[in-house]
C-alpha cells in the first residue's frame, strides 16, 4: 500500500430533477435515523436490495408479484444508497475514500444482479438486458476514472440521476402489472442503451480535451529549418555528382575490369565517399575547424561511408538477385533508399558543429 498523502474529495454534480426535493429529504431523513445505525448499515441495505430487484425480476417470469417485490426493493435501495453518505455528512464522519470504494463496488456488483434478473424475467430480451449492462458498467467506469483524473464525481446526466432511473423502472412495473408485454422493457431498454452511450460519448469528448489542455505544454518557438534546407540541396547537389561518379566507377572496374559486382560496387561508393566529404568540408558545411577534419572524415566514412557501403551492397543483391533488376538500376535505387538517413547522420555527428556552452565546459 501507499503511504497516506492528503485527499481531497472530488466534487459532486448533482443536477437532476428532482435533485433539489431528494436533498432536504434525505437531510430530514438524517437528522431522524437512530444512533445505532451509521453509513457501512445503509451501504448494505443499498447493495442487498439490488440483490432482491434481481431475484424479483427472476421470480416474475412464474407470478407478477415479483413486480410488486421489485418495486419495494427499489425503495429499499433508494433509501440505503442515497441516504448512506448524506448521514455520514450530517454527523461529520465523513470517510471519503472508504465511502467512495465500498459504495460504488457495491453499486457495480449489484447491478450485475438486477440486469441478469431482467434478462431472466421473460419481460426483456437477454440481449437487450446484456447490451443495458455493459453501457451501464461503462458509463459507471468513465464517471469513476473522471473522479480521480478531472475532480468531478458526475452524478446526473442530461437532468436523469439515480433516482429518476428508479422511478422510470418502478413506472415500467406497474405498467406490467396490468398489461404484461416484452415490447416495454424492450423498448425501454434499447432507449436506455442509446441514452446511455451518448453520455458515454459526450464525457469521453470532454473529459479528454479537458485533460490534454490542462497537461499539453504550449509548442515550442519553430527552428529556422532555412539554413539546414540549404545545407540538404547542397548535400543533394554534391551526392547527384558523388552519384554520377560512382556509377561511372561502378562500370569501369565491374564492365572494364571485369572485376566482381560486389567487390566493385564497394570500391565505387568508397570513391565518391571521398568526392562527397571534399565537397561538404569546401561548401555544404563550409567554416569548420581544420583540425577536427580527419575526425570528421573519420565519422564521414563510418556513417555515410560504412552504411552506404553495406546498404549500397546489400541492397543491390536484393534488387538484383530477386527483383532480377539491372546492375546500375539496383545500385541507382539503393543509392536513393540511403538518401535522407546519409544526411541526417552528417548534420547531426559527422559535421555537427559545438555549441557555446559545451566549448566552455570544455575549456574548464
Amino acid at each position: 500500500m501507499q503511504p497516506e498523502r492528503d485527499f481531497q474529495p472530488a466534487e459532486r454534480l448533482q443536477h437532476s430533477l428532482l435533485a433539489p426535493f431528494e436533498k432536504r429529504v434525505l437531510i430530514w431523513l438524517a437528522n431522524r435515523m437512530p444512533p445505532w445505525a451509521n453509513s457501512d448499515h445503509l451501504t448494505l441495505l443499498g447493495f442487498l436490495s439490488l440483490v432482491g430487484v434481481g431475484c424479483s425480476y427472476w421470480y416474475s417470469h412464474e407470478s407478477r408479484a415479483g413486480l410488486v417485490l421489485a418495486n419495494l426493493f427499489l425503495i429499499s435501495n433508494w433509501f440505503g444508497d442515497s441516504l448512506d453518505g448524506t448521514l455520514a455528512r450530517v454527523r461529520n464522519q465523513q470517510r471519503p475514500r472508504y465511502g467512495f470504494y465500498v459504495d460504488h463496488m457495491l453499486d457495480s456488483c449489484g447491478s450485475v444482479f438486477v440486469f441478469a434478473g431482467l434478462a431472466l424475467s421473460g419481460y426483456m430480451n437477454p440481449r437487450i438486458a446484456v447490451a443495458l449492462l455493459v453501457a451501464y458498467l461503462l458509463l459507471s467506469i468513465e464517471a469513476y476514472l473522471a473522479t480521480y483524473t478531472v475532480g468531478i464525481f458526475q452524478l446526473s446526466f442530461a437532468a436523469f440521476g439515480p433516482t429518476e432511473l428508479r422511478l422510470l423502472l418502478m413506472a415500467g412495473n406497474i405498467a406490467l402489472l396490468f398489461n404484461p408485454t416484452k415490447s416495454l422493457f424492450n423498448v425501454g431498454g434499447m432507449i436506455g442503451i442509446a441514452g446511455m452511450l451518448i453520455a458515454l460519448g459526450w464525457s469521453i469528448a470532454r473529459h479528454t480535451a479537458h485533460l490534454y489542455r490542462a497537461e499539453t505544454r504550449p509548442a515550442r518557438t519553430p527552428r529556422d529549418l532555412r539554413p539546414m534546407l540549404h545545407r540538404w540541396w547542397r548535400f543533394n547537389l554534391v551526392g547527384i555528382g558523388g552519384f554520377a561518379l560512382q556509377l561511372g566507377m561502378l562500370w569501369v572496374l565491374a564492365r572494364l575490369f571485369g572485376v566482381h559486382y560486389l567487390i566493385a560496387t564497394a570500391l565505387a561508393v568508397e570513391i565518391a565517399v571521398l568526392h562527397n566529404f571534399a565537397w561538404h568540408e569546401a561548401w555544404t558545411w563550409r567554416n569548420l575547424e581544420a583540425q577536427g577534419r580527419w575526425r570528421r572524415l573519420l565519422r564521414f566514412n563510418i556513417a555515410n561511408g560504412f552504411v552506404s557501403i553495406a546498404s549500397n551492397v546489400l541492397f543491390t543483391l536484393l534488387l538484383m538477385q530477386w527483383i532480377r533488376l539491372p546492375l546500375l538500376v539496383a545500385n541507382a535505387l539503393a543509392v536513393i533508399m540511403m538518401a535522407l538517413l546519409n544526411f541526417a547522420l552528417a548534420e547531426s555527428w559527422v559535421f555537427a558543429r559545438k555549441s557555446t556552452d559545451s566549448l566552455t565546459v570544455a575549456v574548464r
